[in-house]
């Protein structure tokens, strides 16, 4: 059933037909919805019965508004303990949702004091710095930045691409668990 086909008296229908729309997927996370006004135009609704679909759906966690932008489908929440014990893939996937990283850019760098210090390196040593894109559910999600020594870890850059996961490839060089001494999150 379309928004137009629905009963336009009946705002229960309309929120029936968005609410399949969103969960069937039809409507991707992100997607704009139309706005009160655009929405009680179409299906013949009031503002006030076009708010209230909108709005029901907004309660239940299946849409996002925002003043001055409107409604959205909601975007998946992603929530990601973050600790000594980096495993972003595994927790991913364990939401159900697909997680593949990427290195778009890398080079060799000197490392800085505090990041020597980190690694229990010399300053100055040579690393790698690679900027890794991380997707979930084929969406860009992240920009994560990982630093690995030259000589131990040559060729790491080519596993996390080939592999999709930092701790996979890291795993190819022997290096089953691992501890994050640091952590720095921009938003």
């Amino acid at each position: 059933m379309t928004i137009r086909e629905a009963n336009a008296a009946d705002w229960r229908a309309i929120y029936r037909d968005l609410r399949a729309k969103i969960d069937s997927g039809e409507l991707l996370p992100g997607s704009p919805l139309p706005t009160i006004a655009a929405l009680a135009k179409q299906t013949g609704l009031t503002r006030h019965g076009a708010r209230r679909v909108l709005e029901r759906l907004r309660d239940e966690g299946r849409t996002q508004s925002w003043q001055g932008v409107g409604f959205r489908v909601a975007e998946t929440v992603i929530n990601y303990q973050i600790d000594g014990f980096p495993r972003w893939g595994q927790s991913i996937s364990r939401m159900g949702l697909e997680n593949t990283s990427c290195v778009i850019a890398s080079r060799s760098v000197r490392a800085s004091r505090d990041v020597a210090l980190h690694m229990r390196l010399k300053t100055g040593a040579r690393i790698y710095q690679a900027e890794i894109l991380r997707l979930v559910d084929q969406r860009p999600t992240v920009l994560a930045r990982g630093q690995f020594p030259m000589g131990r870890f040559e060729g790491i850059l080519d596993e996390i691409s080939k592999t999709g996961s930092v701790a996979a490839a890291l795993a190819q060089f022997g290096v089953r668990e691992y501890r994050r001494t640091s952590t720095q999150v921009e938003a």
